[in-house]
């Protein structure tokens, strides 16, 4: 039987959070219990928060530019972190982020996604160009982290704006509605197959965060940025009202800030 581990391993600066094996845990999380691990170290599974705040950490020397995190969930990180914004000016996005140490024989990782999440994301993603993103990194054991803690270059983004329209309620085998609504989504080198119909979308690297809207543009009036500033007031709100339990909010700060 396997036994729990629960430890604190601190990884180049990069910090691996405390996990169960226990084959209850490991469903819960969503790894599937079939699969079989070949060492100690590898059968701790890297959470989705331990990679949310590695993550977080790394980019910004990726980038080198100053970045700020706020959180959604809680109504006061919301309105500081917005408030940061609206002052520093910048570029305001929401990443997703997501965790998996379960690769397929050929290779690719699999990940899994709420059906009203993906969906959520995808028409909150449209409203703003490149500003709502999955992170799929490409690690999801400690033992992996070891061999190589560089996150943010092994990682790959979907642009939720990309998903295709035709991507609906994921199904069994004989088409059926999925109780779950979980879809899963297999990654590979620069492309994400989205399951149950397989709908391939490309993924692109976390320099792409450069390229987001800008939300102070030279020349405005005041009050034209006021007006835009309170619109993604409203659009970061349905954010947070729909995903935001699951999501973090990020503001790329101009260059010399």
């Amino acid at each position: 039987m396997v036994r729990e581990l629960a430890e604190i391993r601190f990884v180049r600066g990069i910090v691996a959070d405390r996990a169960s094996t226990s084959r209850s845990r490991l469903a819960r999380q969503g790894c599937p219990i079939h699969v079989r691990h070949t060492s100690r170290v590898q059968r701790v599974r890297l959470a989705e928060k331990t990679i949310e705040l590695s993550w977080c950490a790394q980019l910004g020397p990726f980038l080198k530019r100053r970045l700020v995190w706020f959180g959604l969930t809680q109504a006061q990180e919301f309105e500081a972190g917005f408030d940061a914004y609206t002052r520093l000016g910048g570029a305001l996005f929401v990443l997703q982020f997501k965790a998996s140490n379960y690769v397929l024989r050929s290779g690719l990782r699999r990940f899994y996604a709420q059906h009203h999440q993906l969906q959520a994301l995808r028409t909150l993603g449209r409203r703003r160009v490149n500003s709502v993103f999955y992170v799929f990194p490409g690690l999801g054991s400690t033992k992996e982290l070891s061999a190589n803690p560089d996150l943010i270059a092994q990682s790959q983004l979907l642009n939720a704006a990309s998903i295709p329209q035709s991507v609906g309620v994921p199904t069994t085998k004989n088409g059926a509605p999925r109780k779950s609504e979980i879809h899963y989504i297999d990654v590979g080198p620069g492309v994400a197959t989205i399951h149950s119909e397989p709908t391939d979308v490309g993924l692109v690297s976390a320099q792409q965060l450069l390229e987001a809207q800008v939300a102070l543009v030279p020349g405005e009036d005041v009050g034209h940025r006021r007006t835009a500033f309170q619109d993604d007031r409203g659009w970061l709100q349905e954010v947070r009202a729909q995903v935001g339990r699951h999501s973090i909010g990020g503001i790329l700060l101009p260059p010399g800030v």
